[in-house]
């Protein structure tokens, strides 16, 4: 496995196997068996699930959210949860549908307040990830829109600090840093982030 998440006291791992992910037994997260020595499938059994997807493609990262767990692959975001609303997942109760078609890097998202972040697959835009108040619905903008020059070589990590200024840290391709000092206070997607701006970091010798 190249990712996991300890999620609703279960080890989830994926990467092994294109489109693949695995769960361990309730709260045994070393236990990995479908069912018990009966051959008998129970809530806490372990679970393998395959996404349902017309491409072939690694799971790249795991994030958890109120509305379920948020699946990264690189052609898009998928939701995984129990079948029915605020259930635990079990092998005979989940889900998991594509909402969107970012495409996430490999690389970790980052939780800042209300919102996911995430370096969308081809490098050059940090994605902020979020579900509408109103409509439910997972939406992704980028919060370095106008400012992609600075981020033109690539991002491969990001980091956040909350104080004493709220900065997402981006480290580039070429060893570069650059940060975007960044504020969302509404979950209402079509209102834009509190502010947003791109600036380079100069590293001294």
């Amino acid at each position: 496995p190249t990712c996991g998440i300890y999620y609703e006291g279960r080890l989830i791992l994926g990467g092994a196997v294109a489109n693949r992910f695995d769960a361990s037994s309730s709260n045994d997260i070393f236990t990995f068996s479908p069912t018990d020595e009966f051959g008998t499938v129970l809530d806490s059994s372990g679970i393998s699930e395959t996404l349902n997807s017309e491409d072939l493609e690694t799971i790249l990262g795991f994030d958890a959210d109120h509305d379920g767990l948020i699946v990264r692959t690189i052609s898009g975001e998928w939701v995984l949860a129990a079948s029915t609303l605020n259930d635990p997942l079990t092998p005979t109760s989940i889900q998991v549908h594509k909402v969107t078609k970012l495409g996430s890097a490999a690389s970790e998202a980052r939780r800042v307040g209300m919102v996911l972040l995430f370096v969308q697959r081809y490098g050059q835009r940090v994605i902020e990830y979020l579900s509408d108040t109103f409509s439910q619905r997972f939406t992704g903008k980028h919060i370095n829109e106008n400012a992609k020059h600075i981020t033109a070589p690539g991002v491969t990590e990001l980091a956040y600090q909350e104080e004493k200024a709220p900065i997402v840290w981006t480290i580039m391709a070429d060893g570069t840093l650059a940060g975007t000092t960044y504020r969302r206070v509404s979950h209402l997607v079509q209102e834009p982030p509190l502010f947003s701006g791109a600036h380079r970091q100069a590293i001294g010798d």
